[in-house]
């Protein structure tokens, strides 16, 4: 097996996990990135992880682990398909792709109550995500 990859891929995980978290905001001026395009970053980091899970199990060099590395790529990204038409939803109501816009539109009405029914769905995909008893 090469070491090397097998090591570097759960490390270049974790620091897209950390990109992620920095893309986030906490209101309206509290963002560490001035992004226009927050959502498709967010998406694409998304993206990025997925492969990096499925390269993971490559360079294990193991059968087993390539097939949980493609289970799980595949599950992710099947997960990020719904997520991303739910978030498509939100941007069309807003129109802005920025994380800093929805903190804004928020500020006079929450969108909790406009996407209640999205929000029940939202909450079965984060389950989902989480690979827990009852769906895995």
């Amino acid at each position: 097996a090469n070491s090397f990859f097998f090591v570097a891929m759960p490390s270049l995980a974790g620091a897209v996990c950390y990109t992620f978290w920095m893309n986030s905001i906490w209101g309206p001026s509290l963002s560490m990135f001035d992004v226009e395009y927050n959502i498709v970053y967010a998406s694409l980091l998304s993206v990025l992880f997925g492969l990096c899970v499925m390269l993971t199990g490559y360079f294990s060099k193991n059968k087993y682990s390539v097939m949980a590395g493609l289970r799980a790529a595949i599950l992710m990204l099947n997960l990020e398909i719904f997520l991303g038409i739910v978030f498509l939803n939100v941007c069309f109501l807003v129109k802005s792709f920025s994380f800093a816009a929805f903190a804004v539109y928020q500020e006079i009405f929450w969108l909790i109550f406009l996407f209640f029914f999205l929000l029940s769905n939202i909450l079965l995909v984060f389950l989902l995500e989480v690979n827990r008893t009852p769906f895995d």
